[in-house]
């Protein structure tokens, strides 16, 4: 069979398979058409629904002649669509029956609701007529969602055959891409094992016979064109093997000198590109000679003409600055009379005045009998790196003087705070133990005297004066929370929380109060300080539960993020999370001081220990149902657990 044979008939067969998997798509993308007709007819009639429901309600606020003829123009409307459009809503759901039950209440409700607005009057002064048309304008709303419902699930079926149909075509398409293809695999398939394979062996032959194998016999059995093809290439072969022999020998000494030579010349480019990208040059001196031998990158580091050839030692001194070609020099000298390698940091001047800066390495050479007669080495330029490194020089000086600066400041904030603290506890003690003992004076000489709101007076002013000492007790605490070293040592949070709840138990043993402390909480911090902040929230837990019939107070860890929260939970009255906020501030307050007595010290003392250990504090809350706070003492890379014995619960 001839090659033009076999060409019509995979045409053919080609052109078969492509009309069948193009009749396919289109089948499928034709059944997609539809189902976006479908879907923007239900479009267009869900807004004509809902045109008609907005004008029933201008009508209803409006009942007049142009909001009737506003509502009947969309009846028109609504019923016009359901008339030209009924064909072909018909067709798609002839086998859906959702769709068909919904699209016949659609009918249905139109002309219902149509039929309704027609009984409806102006404005009537009738009560009963009223009544009725009242009714009336409710049934038509409620037909009018009702419409909106069946439109929407009219909309939904129509979108699910939509996304069946794209589906299908999406489908189709991939079926008519494979077979695509597939007919284009079998096609190359074919064109290599017919045309490709043969031109590929005739390829390769030439190819073997160009580098000299004049040896080579394709002996192809085809009977076709690129069977003759061959038997015609092999009695050519026969007559060039006898006269190229001698000749293919030659052709592959000058092919074999020509890649070694463009092998050197790449590898030279090689060599002086990585030194121009690394601002690397490199140099040689024979010291018998005085010869100095320069890379190009040398000349373009030392701003030197590479017309004026390289500089000879010692004029190379003016490329540097003087304290620089000092230790460059000194080191040049030893390397030539001991041997001895270097590698010297030295600033340049060039010849424009630009300043920068080389590392400058060089090592000897020595000949069979130990003489030196040779110096070589590189030279870099570092000028970002020294300037960088300068730069981050100046930086830490800065920010040293700053933080000396800071802490200057900070200390100076915190004598002065101590000095006030002290100022008003020491000052305002003095009139208040007079205020508190004239009054506690008036009470026992005067007493029986003072009728009861005279006495009542008294018993104010005593109030206040107890309440004084104690915010003044506060501030004290406040300011001496946090003094003194904070030395980070293994603390038992654990052993500290069931100890102050068995106190609390102690002392009022007529609570019914359930406690649970997880075992081996431990931090690391301040003993006297942690123990003020498990001091305040239990304290506050026990508290704050006191009008809890079914009190509980829980005591636990929980990682978060990497991070050991510790946590104090309670189910008492808790707290509006709005005023959060208002939790640490000293001296404020979220209850009443008949409901839990307090002066509002506690947390804000919290707050200052655990910033002072460098963690953070939080607080949720329900009015009602208790109160949770959480707070991170952070370890400095150790995990604090494991430094405290388990406490039992």
């Amino acid at each position: 069979m001839t090659l033009r044979t076999r060409a019509r008939l995979v045409a053919l067969v080609s052109s078969l398979v492509f009309l069948a998997l193009l009749g396919l798509f289109l089948y499928a993308y034709r059944g997609k058409l539809q189902t976006q007709r479908d879907l923007a007819l239900t479009e267009s009639l869900g807004f004509a629904i809902t045109q008609l429901r907005t004008a029933l309600f201008g009508f209803l606020v409006h009942p007049q002649a142009e909001p009737r003829d506003q509502v009947r123009a969309q009846f028109r409307v609504l019923t016009h669509l359901l008339q030209r459009q009924a064909p072909l809503i018909d067709a798609s759901i002839r086998h859906d029956d959702q769709t068909r039950f919904a699209w016949e209440a659609v009918h249905r409700l139109v002309g219902e609701s149509e039929a309704l607005f027609a009984e409806l009057g102006g404005a009537r002064t009738d009560p009963r007529l009223a009544e009725r048309d009242a009714r009336t304008m409710d049934l038509l709303l409620v037909d009018s969602h009702s419409m909106i419902l069946f439109v929407s699930q009219i909309r939904y079926r129509a979108g699910a055959r939509f996304l069946q149909a794209s589906s299908r075509e999406n489908l189709t398409l991939g079926v008519l891409l494979a077979g695509l293809a597939g007919l284009g695999l079998v096609l190359f398939l074919v064109f290599e094992r017919v045309i490709l394979e043969p031109v590929h062996q005739l390829h390769q032959a030439a190819v073997r016979v160009a580098g000299g194998d004049l040896g080579l016999r394709l002996t192809s059995r085809r009977r076709d064109e690129f069977g003759a093809l061959a038997r015609a290439f092999d009695g050519m072969l026969d007559q060039l093997q006898e006269t190229m022999v001698s000749r293919a020998r030659l052709e592959a000494e000058i092919a074999e000198r020509v890649r070694t030579e463009a092998a050197l010349t790449a590898s030279e480019a090689a060599l002086r590109n990585a030194q121009r990208l690394a601002g690397l040059g490199s140099w040689s001196w024979d010291l018998q000679t005085g010869v100095h031998t320069w890379s190009d990158e040398i000349f373009n580091l030392y701003g030197r003409d590479p017309r004026l050839g390289p500089a000879v030692y010692p004029q190379i001194r003016e490329y540097f600055t003087p304290a620089s070609w000092e230790r460059l020099a000194a080191a040049v000298e030893w390397a030539r009379t001991d041997g001895l390698p270097y590698e010297c940091e030295a600033e340049l001047v060039r010849p424009d005045g630009r300043r920068g800066w080389v590392v400058a390495r060089g090592e000897a050479t020595r000949d069979a009998a130990g003489t030196i007669i040779r110096l070589s080495g590189t030279v870099q330029e570092i000028t970002a790196s020294k300037l960088a490194e300068q730069e981050i020089q100046a930086l830490n000086a800065e920010l040293e003087r700053r933080v000396e600066q800071r802490t200057a400041e900070l200390q100076a904030a915190n004598r002065e705070l101590e000095s006030f603290a002290y100022a008003v506890s020491h000052d305002l003690r003095a009139p208040l133990r007079a205020l508190s003992g004239f009054s506690q004076a008036l009470v026992e000489d005067y007493g029986g005297r003072l009728d009861g709101e005279a006495r009542s007076f008294l018993d104010q002013i005593q109030s206040a004066s107890r309440r004084m000492g104690e915010l003044i007790d506060g501030i004290l605490t406040l300011s001496r929370s946090t003094r003194g070293e904070l030395r980070r040592d293994p603390v038992d949070l654990s052993a500290l929380a069931q100890g102050l709840l068995a106190q609390h138990a102690l002392a009022e043993p007529g609570r019914q109060v359930v406690w649970e402390v997880a075992p081996g909480l431990c931090a690391l911090g301040n003993a006297s300080m942690l123990e003020v902040v498990m001091v305040n929230l239990i304290d506050n837990a026990w508290k704050y539960t006191a009008k809890t019939p079914a009190a509980t107070i829980r005591v636990y860890a929980e990682e978060r993020a990497g991070e050991l929260w510790y946590g104090v939970a309670d189910n008492g009255a808790g707290f509006d999370m709005a005023y959060r906020a208002r939790l640490f501030q000293p001296f404020q307050r979220l209850h009443r001081q008949d409901e839990f007595p307090g002066i509002g010290i506690g947390l804000a003392t919290v707050q200052r220990i655990i910033h002072r250990h460098g963690g953070t504090i939080e607080a949720e809350g329900v009015p009602g149902s208790g109160a949770t706070f959480r707070f991170t003492v952070p370890a400095t890379g150790r995990r604090p657990e494991s430094l405290c014995k388990a406490t039992p619960s």
